[in-house]
Formats: structure tokens, C-alpha cells, sequence
């Protein structure tokens, strides 16, 4: 996870134009927010790997990387913490089969739009823009399947449209690593917001603080060890004259974090926020 943090920032340093560096820079508000989620069935999942590359050929929706399960349902728990509302686009699931199990479990208020065309990109789609328009929001949490595709060419169809887009790379599975990075370059090139679920956490955050407790459940389940605390701490080294105070004793199995502070170990990790600033 920190390894795909590190990356999209330093990518996000790319030449922009003014306008992309401008929404690049616009935080994320729940009240003008929608999440779209596209192509998560079933049929979609043969020979897809996770974001981060790890090689492990996935022949089912069933053997799908658990981080990957991970982070898509850490989004829909997102979203849910903060009343975002929900579209669903799917292909023919007589071809494609089922929308997976934690959508339609967890997501019973989403809508969901059966693209008429085999191939058709959602956002191209007549059924599928009336949905959206109904909304009123026009600022998109995008995740899809694969990312190379789904991601990439709704996420640039959306920005044509006049769209705000927040594209959820770990979330969005891949069939390859090589695709991985086409699918970053691509969104990187397009001026698109290209983030994580725990960067979109961050900016739903800067706009509404009083969520944190919810966020901090959806991190303890789905971060295990780790916390958000409200106040800024640098950490120091030590000059051996010190000593920690009560409340920010660490535990016995925590080691000084090795990411500029940011986190830890799995056994006590905090993550330090400025009001959507990650620290």
C-alpha cells in the first residue's frame, strides 16, 4: 500500500496544463460525490492479479486477491460512512455472469445499468448518463474492471463530459502487471485524479471531519492496526533524555516507522491527518 501511495505522488509531479493541475488539486466533496462502480462480475475475473502486480493468477472472483477484496470493500464501506450514493454498470450477465456478492450486499440502494452493446463504455451510454444526471453530483469515485480498460477510458469519457473524476486504482483489478502501469501512465498523462481508497478517505475527511470515528472503524477493519488521530506529530529521534508520554507509549511489537512517519508496523500503526493532508 505505501509502495502505491509513494508512486502516485511522485507521478503526480507530471507536466500538467493548468486546468488539469487546477483539478488535480480540488479536494473531494462528499455532498457533490458519486460512486461508479463498472464490469465487477464474475465473468470478468479469470487471469486477473491484483494492483500491485504480485503475479498470483486469480481463476474466479472467489480466489481474487485479498487485497484486492480488501480494498474494494474498504471503498463501498467509504462511501457508505459518508451517504455517497451508488451506479452500478454492468455487461450482459448471461455472458458475464453475476455482480459480485459484496456489491449487492452492501450496496442495496445502488443503481444498477445493463449496458445494452457488448464493450460499451459506461459513460457512453444513454440509460447509464440519465442515471448520473439524476444525481446531480459531478464528482465521480470511479473503480472498474479491468482498470487498463473499464478505469482508463470511462475515467477520460467522464473528464470530457465535464466531470470531476477520482479514479480508484487499488480497486480496480488488473490481468497484469504491465497493464498496472499503463493504466497509471494513461490516467497520469490524462490530468485524472488517480488515488487510492485510503487517499479518497483522506479528502472526503478535509471536508467533513466529524466523520472520523466511522473512518477510523472502516480503518480498523480494513487497516488492521491502524488509527487516525486529529493532531499533527512529527516524529523525533529520541536523545535519550526523553520519555514517551502515557498516551503515546507505542506497543511492545511497534518499530520506528520506516515512512517518513506515516505509519508502522501491522501491530500499531497511526496515521497522522491535517485535515486532508496526509502527514
Amino acid at each position: 500500500m505505501i509502495k502505491i501511495l509513494v508512486l502516485l505522488s511522485l507521478l503526480s509531479i507530471g507536466a500538467y496544463t493548468q486546468d488539469q493541475a487546477a483539478n488535480a488539486t480540488q479536494f473531494l466533496q462528499a455532498s457533490d460525490a458519486v460512486l461508479v462502480l463498472l464490469n465487477f462480475q464474475d465473468g470478468f475475473m479469470q487471469g486477473s492479479m491484483s494492483s500491485e502486480g504480485s503475479g498470483e493468477q486469480l481463476q474466479s472472483h472467489e480466489g481474487l486477491a485479498a487485497e484486492q477484496q480488501n480494498n474494494l470493500n474498504a471503498l463501498i464501506n467509504l462511501v457508505k460512512a459518508f451517504n455517497i450514493s451508488s451506479i452500478v454498470g454492468v455487461q450482459n450477465n448471461e455472458t458475464y455472469g453475476a455482480v459480485w456478492q459484496q456489491i449487492q450486499q452492501n450496496l442495496t440502494d445502488a443503481q444498477i445499468i445493463t449496458l445494452s452493446n457488448a464493450g460499451e463504455y459506461a459513460f457512453n451510454n444513454a440509460e447509464f448518463q440519465n442515471a448520473l444526471t439524476a444525481t446531480g453530483k459531478k464528482s465521480i469515485i470511479l473503480a472498474g474492471l479491468p482498470a487498463d480498460a473499464s478505469l482508463v477510458y470511462n475515467s477520460i469519457i467522464a473528464q470530457q463530459q465535464g466531470y470531476k473524476v477520482w479514479a480508484v486504482l487499488d480497486s480496480s483489478p488488473v490481468y497484469s502487471q504491465m497493464a498496472f502501469w499503463i493504466a497509471l501512465q494513461n490516467l497520469n498523462v490524462a490530468g485524472i485524479n488517480a488515488r487510492t481508497w485510503l487517499q479518497v478517505s483522506n479528502e472526503l475527511l478535509f471536508g467533513n471531519p466529524e466523520n472520523v470515528a466511522q473512518v477510523n472503524q472502516i480503518y480498523g477493519a480494513f487497516l488492521p492496526g491502524t488509527n487516525i488521530t486529529g493532531v499533527p506529530i512529527v516524529p523525533v529521534e529520541p536523545s535519550g533524555n526523553e520519555t514517551a508520554p502515557a498516551n503515546e507509549t507505542a506497543p511492545a511489537n511497534e518499530t520506528t516507522p520506516t515512512d517518513g512517519g506515516n505509519g508502522g508496523t501491522e501491530g500499531g500503526r497511526r496515521l497522522r491527518f491535517i485535515y486532508g493532508g496526509r502527514q
